[in-house]
């Protein structure tokens, strides 16, 4: 699937506002430089949105828990090419999904939430429903 016509992709990659690298290997290239350094810092409202505490996480951290998200979409059969949808507020977990999800080389549509009473959202790691 491409999103984008072929003369557009090849003006920006002449351009160099685009690369030839991957998303995964742009990922795996900052953590081997920055290792324990800050990555992810979930936004200070979390609580507000979601009832989790917010988080913080450094490269090394942040990869290991995209390759565990990675690992427990494929034991569930996600593969590469399958479109994953996931509706999370601006967040770690839907930095880290979103990671999984192209690591492995499934899609991912982006889906916003908008905070009112009636919109559930889904937990993509633990796989649970449920409305604010």
């Amino acid at each position: 699937m491409r999103c984008h016509p072929a003369d557009r992709a090849a003006d920006y990659l002449q351009r160099g506002w685009w690369s030839a690298d991957t998303i995964d290997a742009l990922l795996r290239a900052r953590v081997a430089e920055f290792g324990d350094q800050p990555a992810l810092v979930d936004p200070p409202n979390l609580a507000e949105l979601t009832g989790n505490s917010p988080g913080r996480w450094t490269w090394t951290e942040l990869a290991a828990q995209v390759d565990s998200l990675a690992a427990y979409l494929l034991s569930l059969g996600v593969r590469a090419g399958n479109v994953v949808a996931v509706q999370l507020p601006n967040s770690g977990d839907l930095v880290r999904a979103f990671l999984a999800i192209v690591r492995i080389g499934a899609r991912s549509p982006h889906l916003s939430r908008c905070p009112t009473e009636n919109t559930s959202w889904c937990r993509c790691a633990g796989g649970l429903a449920r409305s604010p």
